[in-house]
């Protein structure tokens, strides 16, 4: 492999280093792996185990693949417990059930974490060296072969990506089969794109069709994850036009802000129907709630289907975004 190829890989194997380093010094690692942001750095880590798994086959990357999905997995349901905690300790009706539902589970799987991480060996340092073996040892690609590689890839996963929904394969009534799913699956093109280091860049050009307007929202444009480093001098970098990739944020950003209205909807049922003493005399309370979410939750689907057939059908984002990756 060529050094632009190490140089992805060793940003996150160092950041991910450092941060387990500081949960080794702490009585309590699954918290510290938590709190020190190790779940965008896994994204990374396996976003880029599973592409170049795609590209070359090799076994030894799709075993770090379900690796790093295995610690992401455990952190991003640590993340929900915290996050549905922090939501409804703030309302009279749930705090005291929130606190015993959510917090105390929240803080039993952040124990559990550690002692994953103590047992699995993530805190001796080894799998830094183990996964650096296992890089060098790959068929060797020049920038060029790579960067046509990676580009493929990202193609072919887009155009499977639509022909499936097209398909029916995803169904937006269901919240983790199907809207969660999906979101999941076109959400590692972006996260491949972050990964590259400059590899991926985009080209700015202007707006010239009205109807794409809409997704060139201030924070999408302005989003950290949409700016990317400047290119080595040592290859040439994909180049995706701006607008195109924009409005990939925007539906996955979307489609997030959907999905967490379900999600904080459902938990506030479940909180109030497995755990309340008296869960009939709390409904009135379920509905309260669910009028404050920003959406009407029986619309969610539409809405989100709505976003993605636009997307994919009235505005074809999805094969200008497959044009560009296979002219780069």
């Amino acid at each position: 492999m060529n050094p632009a190829f190490y140089r992805r890989f060793a940003t996150c194997i160092n950041q991910l280093n450092e941060i387990l380093g500081r949960c080794a010094d702490s009585p309590a690692p699954g918290l510290v792996l938590y709190r020190e942001g190790a779940r965008a750095v896994l994204f990374r880590l396996e976003g880029l185990t599973k592409l170049y798994f795609k590209i070359t086959g090799n076994k030894r990357l799709e075993k770090w693949q379900r690796a790093f999905k295995k610690l992401e997995d455990r952190l991003g349901a640590i993340d929900y417990l915290d996050s549905m905690s922090s939501e409804f300790s703030q309302y009279p009706e749930s705090h005291d059930l929130a606190r015993i539902h959510f917090h105390v589970r929240f803080s039993e799987e952040s124990a559990a974490l550690g002692e994953f991480l103590q047992k699995k060996g993530w805190l001796d340092g080894h799998w830094k060296q183990e996964l650096e073996d296992d890089l060098e040892a790959l068929e060797r690609l020049s920038s060029e072969e790579d960067l046509q590689a990676v580009a493929k890839e990202m193609s072919r996963e887009l155009v499977q990506l639509e022909e499936d929904y097209s398909s029916g394969e995803y169904d937006f009534w269901k919240l983790e089969a199907g809207l969660h799913e999906f979101r999941r699956k076109i959400r590692w093109i972006s996260i491949y794109a972050a990964a590259m280091e400059g590899a991926f860049q985009l080209k700015m050009v202007p707006v010239k069709d009205d109807a794409i307007q809409g997704y060139l929202q201030g924070d999408i444009i302005e989003a950290p994850f949409n700016r990317f480093p400047s290119p080595e001098l040592d290859y040439r970098p994909i180049w995706v036009q701006s607008t195109w990739f924009f409005a990939l944020s925007w539906l996955i950003d979307y489609l997030g802000q959907l999905k967490d209205c379900c999600q904080r909807y459902h938990a506030c049922v479940e909180l109030f129907e497995k755990y309340a003493e008296d869960p009939i005399g709390h409904n009135g309370f379920i509905d309260v709630y669910g009028s404050r979410l920003p959406y009407v939750i029986d619309d969610i689907p539409v809405f989100a289907e709505a976003a993605v057939d636009k997307f994919f059908y009235r505005d074809s984002i999805g094969k200008r975004l497959v044009r560009d990756l296979r002219r780069g």
